[in-house]
């Protein structure tokens, strides 16, 4: 049994262990490169939040749906409403890129810790950046 006296110094020592534990877990381990070779491997549904340049709170949901062929279509939930848009992506350098009407995008694919994401880096109209940590879709 604790003595009265040494109660603080405890529970200060259980919050400071639950802390790093925490930190433990959200702490960003080094990632690997994918090549990407083929469609094939980032085929499907990924997700995630989309920032804009301008500040983090210029955010939005973001979905891509990805086919075998290339063929995507994409959207995104936005404060004023919705955009979706669709079309087919590229292969270059092991990386996937698209560009249409202005806009382009290049997506990355990155693994650690046997968990995937795909780095999307695009540039919007008028000459916006934009950025998301897209991962596989929950189904």
């Amino acid at each position: 049994m604790l003595e009265p006296r040494h109660a603080p110094l405890a529970v200060t020592a259980l919050i400071a262990a639950l802390l790093l534990g925490a930190c433990a877990e959200s702490v960003v381990r080094p990632s690997t490169v994918v090549p990407i070779r083929s469609f094939s491997q980032v085929a499907g549904k990924w997700d995630g939040l989309a920032i804009g340049a301008k500040t983090a709170g210029d955010a939005s949901f973001f979905l891509i749906t990805i086919a075998d062929d290339g063929a995507y279509q994409a959207g995104t939930t936005r404060g004023m409403g919705v955009f979706a848009g669709s079309g087919k992506l590229t292969i270059k350098d092991g990386k996937l890129t698209t560009e249409a009407d202005g806009d382009s995008a290049t997506y990355t694919l990155h693994e650690s810790g046997g968990k995937r994401v795909l780095q999307l880096d695009g540039v919007v109209k008028p000459g916006r950046g934009v950025t998301a940590n897209l991962t596989p879709a929950k189904k």
